[in-house]
C-alpha cells in the first residue's frame, strides 16, 4: 500500500484530473490579490520617510489580514474538491459570508509573526546607505564594495527572518482547514488545534513541501507558466495531508464516516 508523501500526491493528482480549471484560476487570481496589493502601499506610500514607512507596513498588514479571508476561501474549495463536493469559484468568498472574524483573528496572528520576523530586514534596508553623489564616494571601488557588503547583510537579516518564520507558523498550517471543517470554533481556537495536531507530524510537513523544489525549479525556464500547474498539485496536497493527519483518509478507506478524533 503506498503510504505518505507518494500516497498524498497520487490523491492530490486524481482529485484535480480533468478539472484543473477553477484551481489555476483561484491561484492566479488570489495571488494578483496580493501582488496587487503590494504594488498599491508602494504607490500610497512611497519609502520617502519614516512617516511612510510606517504607514506603508501598517496598510500591508491591514490588506494581508484580508486577504487571507480570500486565502481561506481557497482552501475552503481545495477541500470540497478533494470530497468530491460542489466547488465553485464562489468559494474564494465563503469565508466573507461565513464569520470573517475567525479567519481575521488567526490570520492576525500569523501575519504578526511574519511582521514581527521581517522587521530587521525591513528596518536595515531602510538604512540602508545611498549615494546620490559622486563626491560622496571616495571611489568607485569602495562604493561597489559598500554596496555588495550592504546586500549581503541585508539578505541574511531576510533569510534568517524567512527561517524563523518559517519554523514559528509551520504549526499554525491547518487553522484555515479547521475553520472551514469546524464553523463553531474561533480563529485562536484553530491556531491551538493545529498547533496539536501538527505535534511530532513538523518535520514530515517540511520534507512534504521540500518534495516540491524540483517543481518550484521548473518556473525559471518555463517563465513560470510551471506555477500554474504546480500551486494547485501543492495545495492538493496540503489538503490530503491535513485529511490523513485528521484520520479522514484512513476511515475513507475503511467506508467510514467517523474520522473526527481531531
Amino acid at each position: 500500500m503506498i503510504q505518505g508523501r507518494k500516497k498524498w500526491k497520487l490523491l492530490a493528482r486524481r482529485a484535480l484530473a480533468e478539472r484543473l480549471s477553477l484551481p489555476i484560476l483561484a491561484t492566479i487570481v488570489v495571488s494578483l490579490l496580493n501582488l496587487l496589493s503590494g504594488s498599491l502601499g508602494a504607490y500610497l506610500f512611497p519609502a520617502t520617510s519614516i512617516l511612510n514607512r510606517v504607514l506603508s507596513e501598517v496598510f500591508a498588514f491591514v490588506i494581508t489580514l484580508v486577504l487571507c479571508v480570500f486565502e481561506a476561501g481557497m482552501y475552503y474549495m481545495f477541500l470540497n474538491m478533494a470530497r468530491n463536493r460542489e466547488y465553485s469559484m464562489g468559494d474564494l468568498l465563503y469565508f466573507f459570508r461565513n464569520q470573517p472574524d475567525r479567519v481575521i483573528a488567526a490570520s492576525f496572528v500569523l501575519a504578526l509573526i511574519a511582521w514581527v520576523t521581517s522587521l530587521p530586514a525591513s528596518i536595515y534596508q531602510y538604512r540602508m546607505p545611498v549615494y546620490t553623489d559622486v563626491l560622496q564616494m571616495q571611489s568607485y571601488e569602495s562604493y561597489l564594495l559598500q554596496q555588495m557588503q550592504s546586500y549581503e547583510t541585508y539578505l541574511l537579516l531576510f533569510g534568517v527572518g524567512l527561517l524563523v518564520k518559517l519554523v514559528a507558523t509551520m504549526p499554525f498550517t491547518l487553522s484555515y482547514y479547521l475553520l472551514a471543517d469546524r464553523p463553531e470554533i474561533g480563529g485562536f481556537e484553530a491556531l491551538r488545534i493545529s498547533a496539536g495536531m501538527m505535534k511530532g507530524h513538523m518535520l514530515e510537513y517540511l520534507l512534504l513541501q521540500a518534495s516540491f523544489l524540483p517543481w518550484l525549479l521548473l518556473t525559471f525556464p518555463t517563465m513560470y507558466l510551471s506555477m500554474l500547474w504546480t500551486m494547485p498539485y501543492m495545495e492538493m496536497t496540503n489538503v490530503m495531508f491535513y485529511r490523513e493527519l485528521t484520520g479522514e483518509l484512513t476511515a475513507q478507506a475503511e467506508g467510514s464516516e467517523s474520522y473526527t478524533n481531531w
